[in-house]
Formats: structure tokens, C-alpha cells, sequence
């Protein structure tokens, strides 16, 4: 692991600037920083601090590396085998090690070696209640060690249906001829895969040997990779320290293809040709873009992997490797916009970490920043920058806030290698970021009305937001089409075809629309039989975000005709991110006997969690329900949910 980070009072002021140019601002340039860094207390040095999702006592152990010896068996749908940890104590004394764990894993045993022992010894254990999503493993050491005595500690177990495990049999994949398995660590869920310090605050290398059956490829989030056909293990190794929830593997029936010099995509068979069509040559544009702008790519390969829709995010932005689900494929712009958000991650969030997920816009907020610098520089004014579609917003008002306090954006990019550069490979806090930025530009602390205390801790709007008036053009149409709509004017023939013509519209303009008219929900009858009509082919279409909000808006409009495309989108779409905005609406309304009937149809095929997640809704809907309209209105024309043929 990288040495710790320099104090503030370490700090020098000078740097260099994007041209070239040296520059030293001074003591007294130094000295207003310092004070401006006296307004924010959040902060640790050379210590991590706590972390309150977490059991383990990570404080008084350093981890240098971990291993994991996995047998993969689809039949018991389990992970079996051991897991290594070669640890360090940090404080005298030490007599137990407690690792976060889950009740859905099976501990076997646990063995150790320290200092100088010759054999193993078997150590006594148990599992102790913590948190709804995870346990205490207690593990009691063979003697009180000193500080800096390497201990090694193997732990044999299984790992079945926790959080963190996602097991598809063969007709829940996208092929539907094999099983597939994948992990998804993000936040506190790996502690379910293996035992470990499950905290952004730990980071460690690690390595791995997955033992499959025939004909089943795994690919991990890892730096490199070999295949023992022999033994049918895969070997894994990251050379690089990770925090805990970045440790992800995918094993099923995998092809891949290259797209670029250090870029494949993986898939199932049938995913792959349009997966490597879509991205072939964007990738390495896009990295050598997000290069020029915030420095070396540090993690060799940049390889991404299609899930299938069970997959609970879009994205999920695993170091070398990173988890898509294979429905953003047909989602037009959404699919370049993931991959850059993503890869912005290799920067801010993988090489850089928030230490608490208390602060997690260090990661998220920097990251969307990152983003739509990356797709300006590529395609100038783009509609992600505009239109505030992807979450983590105040993050990226924050960062965008110190980047208008610098004065000069190219400035800031220097910044931000800067950033990169002194804290690669480390987890950090607020005040680490910020210190830096004062220090770098301590003029910034002397400007009217700056006040970091209020963006970290401080409720409700940011108290700055970034000028978007250069999206007028994208936008302008798009809010003259929901007026037309909302006030009656779509009938009007002299102005509709105007008003109202999408097919030119990019997918960002399409959902901003539908997410208007969802402000505007419940349209009548009227309007929404008009819409459908008019936008047949694009509701029809493949684009799984328009048509989740138009399912949305079917739903709060209780447009009884399209019931049963709602219903074959449930079917399809078992993701979170579909799923819930869909049952949170339908079991807040008169459809929500929709609701019930797709969750029994689909119940097996949803991953413990969300199914829980559906279950709540769904009893929140049930407990404010008052008396509800039949589900169907009395029109013999209208087909009964019942009869409809949902198969996907």
C-alpha cells in the first residue's frame, strides 16, 4: 500500500500549471488556506477512521494481500474453499480479529501462522449478530501479538444465497442455455462473499484461483488473468490495492471480443457481436480523452462484461472490469454515457476511494464531474452535461463550485491529476480533498461566501449550480412538446407536427420528455391514447429507459390498454433499478394488483434483496390502500390481466 498522505502543514504551495508555468503564492497565501481548512473537521491521518457499517476491527490490523481458493458448483449453487489473509497488527495486544461475515456463510474453519510457528493452529470462532445486512466473525488469535508480527490467517467456508451472490439458472440468462453466477459487492454486500475488512477505509492487492466446470469461463476484477485447462482454474491477480466491495467475478458461459489496444467486452454468445459493435474504437477514444484530462490510466486493462437483466445496477464500475447490465444495449446514448461514467471511476473511486461512505460524493460527485468533462472533450457540448440525468448530483455541483473558485477549468484538470497522483491506491476523507485544493489555490479561500461547511454537512439545493444554459437548444423543443401536450394543443394541426416530432431527438431529449410529462401525471385518457399512437415505434422500441418511464406513466395514468406491456416488462426487467420505480407506483394506486401478480409470476427469478424490497412496497401500498376501482374498468374490449400471455 502506498505510504500515508502528507499533513496539511507538509503540504508545499507551489505546483505546476497546465501550461508549464511555476508559480509559489506565498506564506501568507499559505497561511489563508490553512484557515479556510479550520472551517471543515472532518479528517484522519496516518489512521482510518470508523466505519459504522463495518464489524470488523480494521483499525488494529493492516492487510497486505488477501487470497481466495473457490470451487464453483452451480448444482448446490455455493462457493466453496478458503480464504487467506496475511495481516500485520497495529496495536499491541491484539488477541482477536473480527471480520465482517453474513449468516449466509457457512464457516468451516479457521487456521493461522504467526511469527515463527512452525504448524498451523486451529483457532476457535464464532458468528455474532451485527447488522440486518451482515455478522461479527470472531476470531480468537493463539497469543497477544506485537505490533508489526506478520500473521497469516486462512478461513475455510461457503458462500451460497447471500446479498453479494447472484446465481441465474439457465433460462434467467440472456442465452438460456447455461447457469451463470456473478457477484456485486457495492456497498456492504461482499462480506457475504468472503469474510473480510468490508470497508472503503481498507484497501489490499489480492489474488485468486476459481475452479469451475467444463465449458464455464470466469472473468474477475482483476489485473491479470491465466487459465489452467488441466485443473479447469482460472488465476486471477490484482497488483493493485482494492477496498473490499471492488472484488467481483462472473462465471457462466462467456465469450469475448477485443474493441480496442487494451479494451474486450465479455458476453454470453448471443450478446456479443452487438456488444462488440457498439463500443468498437469509443472505449480507447474515450480513455485517451479521460488520460489527457486526469493522467495515467493506472489499471492496464479497461475490459467491460454484460449481465444479464438481473443485474441490479446499469453499472457498476469494478477496477479492470467493468459490470454492465446487457438491457443498456439498446438504450441508445445511456450506453456511451455509462461506460464514461464508469471508466471516470478508474480515477475517482477506484484509485482514489472515499475512506466512509458517509462521504461517498468523493467519489460519485468527482466521478460525474469527470464524466462530462470526458464527454465535452470528445464531443463537445454534450446532452449529458445538461440535463442532470444521472444521480450524485450535489457532488457534481460541489466540484463544479471549486472548479469556478479556481477560475480556469483547465486549471482544475491539473488539479485533479494532482489529486490522483499524491493519493493513488489510498482512501480518503473530505478534508484530505480539500486541503489539497486550498493549498493549491489558497486564493480561493478569500473569495465572499465560502463556505465548505455547508456543502459537506447543509440540507436541501446545492447552494451553487453550473450553468446549463448551453443546453437550451436540446431542451427548448422538449419543453414546448410537454406544454403542447399538457394544455390540449397536440390536436392543434397547425402547430403538432412541429411541436411534437421526436424521431430527430437524441435519447436524453426523449427521456427528459417522458420525465416531464411524469411531473404532469395523470394525463387523461385522451392524451395518452394520442401519445401512443404518435410514438408507436419509440414506445415499442428496445430502449429499456423509455420505456420504463413510459410504463411509469401508464401507471399514474391508469391507461388500462397497455397493461399487459407493462406486464411483459416486469417479466423481462428483473433489475432494481426497473423494478422498484415501477412497483412504487403501482402499489400506490388502483393498479396494484398488477403489482401482486407480477411478483408471484416472478418471485423465484428476483435476488433476495429485491425481492424483500418489492414485498415492503408492495405492504406499504397494501396498508395506505383505500377503496380502490376494480383493476380493469368495465370494458369487455379490454383484456383481463389474467389471459394475457406475460412469457419473456
Amino acid at each position: 500500500m502506498s505510504a500515508p498522505a502528507p499533513s496539511p502543514a507538509s503540504l508545499c504551495c507551489c505546483r505546476k500549471s497546465s501550461s508549464g508555468g511555476g508559480r509559489c503564492l506565498g506564506e501568507s497565501a499559505a497561511a489563508a488556506a490553512a484557515a479556510a481548512s479550520s472551517s471543515y473537521t472532518t479528517g484522519w491521518r496516518r489512521r482510518p477512521p470508523a466505519d459504522v457499517a463495518s464489524a470488523s476491527n480494521f483499525v488494529d490490523f493492516g492487510l497486505r494481500h488477501f487470497h481466495l481458493d473457490l470451487r464453483v458448483n452451480f448444482a448446490l449453487k455455493e462457493m466453496s474453499g478458503w480464504l487467506v489473509l496475511d495481516l500485520l497488527p497495529l496495536v499491541a495486544g491484539a488477541r482477536t480479529l473480527v471480520l465482517d461475515a453474513h449468516p449466509s456463510l457457512a464457516v468451516r474453519a479457521v487456521d493461522c501462522e504467526s511469527g515463527g510457528a512452525r504448524e498451523p493452529a486451529c483457532l476457535a470462532f464464532r458468528l455474532e449478530p451485527f447488522a440486518s445486512f451482515g455478522s461479527a466473525l470472531q476470531i480468537d488469535l493463539p497469543e497477544a501479538l506485537e505490533v508489526g508480527t506478520p500473521l497469516r490467517v486462512a478461513v475455510r467456508y461457503a458462500a451460497t444465497d447471500g446479498p453479494a451472490m447472484w446465481w441465474l439458472d439457465s433460462e434467467l440468462t440472456c442465452g438460456q442455455d447455461r447457469p451463470l453466477v456473478f457477484t456485486q459487492g457495492h456497498s456492504v454486500s461482499n462480506r457475504s462473499f468472503f469474510p473480510c475488512f468490508d470497508s472503503p477505509a481498507v484497501k489490499s492487492t489480492y489474488t485468486a484461483a476459481i475452479r469451475v466446470p467444463d465449458d464455464t469461463t470466469v472473468v474477475m476484477s482483476a489485473s491479470r488473468s491465466r487459465y489452467s485447462k488441466a485443473e479447469r482454474v482460472f488465476h486471477f491477480s490484482m497488483d493493485a490495492p482494492v477496498p473490499a466491495y471492488l472484488v467481483a467475478l462472473v462465471a457462466g458461459n462467456l465469450r469475448h471480443a477485443d474493441v480496442g489496444p487494451r479494451s474486450r467486452v465479455w458476453a454470453e454468445p448471443c450478446l456479443l457481436s452487438c456488444a462488440a459493435k457498439k463500443l468498437a474504437g469509443s472505449v480507447e477514444r474515450l480513455l485517451t480523452t479521460a488520460e489527457g484530462l486526469f493522467g495515467q490510466y493506472l489499471w492496464g486493462r479497461c475490459d467491460l462484461v454484460f449481465l444479464p437483466p438481473a443485474f441490479p445496477m446499469v453499472a457498476m464500475e469494478n477496477p479492470c472490469l467493468t459490470f454492465m447490465a446487457a438491457s443498456i444495449l439498446e438504450s441508445g446514448d445511456f450506453l456511451l454515457i455509462d461506460v464514461v461514467h464508469e471508466m471516470a471511476h478508474a480515477w475517482f473511486g477506484n484509485a482514489v476511494t472515499h475512506a466512509s461512505w458517509e462521504e461517498m460524493w468523493l467519489s460519485e460527485g468527482l466521478a460525474t464531474y469527470a464524466q462530462r468533462r470526458i464527454t465535452t472533450r470528445a464531443y463537445g457540448v454534450n446532452p449529458s452535461t445538461l440535463m442532470n440525468l444521472f444521480t450524485y448530483e450535489k457532488g457534481f455541483c460541489f466540484v463544479s463550485y471549486l472548479s469556478s473558485l479556481c477560475g480556469d477549468v483547465g486549471l482544475f484538470d491539473g488539479f485533479l491529476q494532482d489529486y490522483i497522483s499524491r493519493f493513488k491506491f489510498q482512501s480518503v476523507v473530505a478534508r484530505d480533498f480539500l486541503d489539497l485544493f486550498l493549498a493549491t489555490f489558497p486564493e480561493a479561500a478569500q473569495k465572499e461566501g465560502v463556505d465548505f461547511q455547508r456543502w459537506l454537512t447543509g440540507c436541501g439545493a446545492p447552494p451553487h449550480q453550473p450553468d446549463l444554459s448551453a443546453g437550451a437548444a436540446l431542451t427548448r423543443p422538449v419543453r414546448e412538446a410537454c406544454r403542447a401536450w399538457s394544455g390540449g394543443r397536440a390536436n392543434d394541426t397547425r402547430e403538432a407536427p412541429a411541436l411534437l416530432e421526436v424521431a430527430g431527438w437524441s435519447t436524453f431529449q426523449v427521456v427528459l420528455f417522458l420525465d416531464c410529462m411524469l411531473d404532469r401525471a395523470p394525463l387523461p385518457h385522451e392524451a395518452m391514447s394520442q401519445m401512443r399512437t404518435r410514438y408507436a415505434s419509440l414506445l415499442d422500441g428496445p430502449n429499456a429507459e423509455v420505456q420504463v418511464r413510459w410504463l411509469q406513466l401508464v401507471v399514474r395514468s391508469l391507461f388500462y390498454p397497455d397493461l399487459p406491456r407493462l406486464a411483459a416488462f416486469l417479466q423481462k426487467h428483473t433489475s432494481r433499478m426497473y423494478a422498484v420505480p415501477l412497483y412504487e407506483d403501482l402499489s400506490a394506486g388502483a393498479m396494484r394488483g398488477v403489482a401482486a401478480d407480477a411478483f408471484r409470476q416472478t418471485r423465484r427469478r428476483l435476488h433476495p434483496d429485491l425481492r424483500r424490497t418489492l414485498q415492503q412496497i408492495m405492504a406499504r401500498g397494501q396498508h395506505s390502500a383505500d377503496a380502490a376501482p376494480p383493476l380493469q374498468p368495465p370494458d369487455a374490449a379490454v383484456v383481463p390481466l389474467r389471459d394475457v400471455d406475460v412469457s419473456a
